[in-house]
This record gives structure tokens, sequence and C-alpha cells, in this order.
């Protein structure tokens, strides 16, 4: 299920988000660049007040109509990024909110451990 984008005020700023569930909640971040920080700011994103229980988040940045590049700060996520399993939400929320286009290429920069330096990507239509 994806929703409709609304946004937050954190102390960092207002933030813009589309929320998607596929058995847990998430909140998808669109950014124009990972900047320094941006895990912390995550972190203060998921503990927002406005979603009782806590809520995954994920930064998105859109590379191009059909490509882009998310970022997570759960260990377990980035796991399961690297073996291809349970990502679907950036690409979901993407094209959701006509970002981009189906199928979409997911990249993942901090998924290259065990890769060789390799960025692992993953296309989903």
């Amino acid at each position: 299920m994806v929703g409709e984008e609304f946004s937050i005020k954190v102390a960092f700023g207002e933030v813009r988000g589309v929320p998607v569930s596929m058995g847990n909640p998430h909140f998808v971040v669109f950014v124009d660049e990972f900047g320094p920080g941006w895990q912390g700011e995550a972190a203060e994103i998921g503990k927002h007040h406005d979603f009782k229980h806590g809520i995954n988040v994920e930064f998105v940045r859109v590379i191009d109509s059909r490509t882009i590049e998310s970022g997570f700060t759960n260990a377990a996520q980035a796991r399961l990024f690297r073996q291809g399993r349970d990502h679907a939400r950036p690409p979901v929320a993407s094209v959701a909110s006509g970002k981009t286009s189906s199928p979409v290429e997911c990249a993942h920069p901090a998924a290259r451990r065990g890769l060789n330096g390799k960025v692992l990507k993953i296309t989903y239509c």
C-alpha cells in the first residue's frame, strides 16, 4: 500500500516523504543527495511523534527516470538488499509518486560489503 506524500517537521527542518507498507511501515524520503548525517536524520524521522510505533525510513535519490539510489540505516535491511530481497519500497514509492517509470533499477552503494567494491543493483518491474 502506497499513501499520499506528506510532510513532517523535525529538528533539522521540514521533510516530505511517501508512506509505503508491504507488511511493515516505511517512510520513503526523496533527496537530491545523501548529505553528511543523513543516517541521523533518518533515525530522527523514524522516531517522529506522527509515527506512533516508529517507522523504517529510506532516503532515495532519483538518478534518472528509471534509476534510483537508496539508503537505509537498518543493518538487517542492508543484508536483505545484498541478498536481493525485501527492498521494493523505494522503487514502488518512486513510481507511485511519478518520479520514475517502471522498470526501476535500484542501487545501494552501502551494500558493497562482500561484493568486491561493486555497487549492487536490482531491477524492479
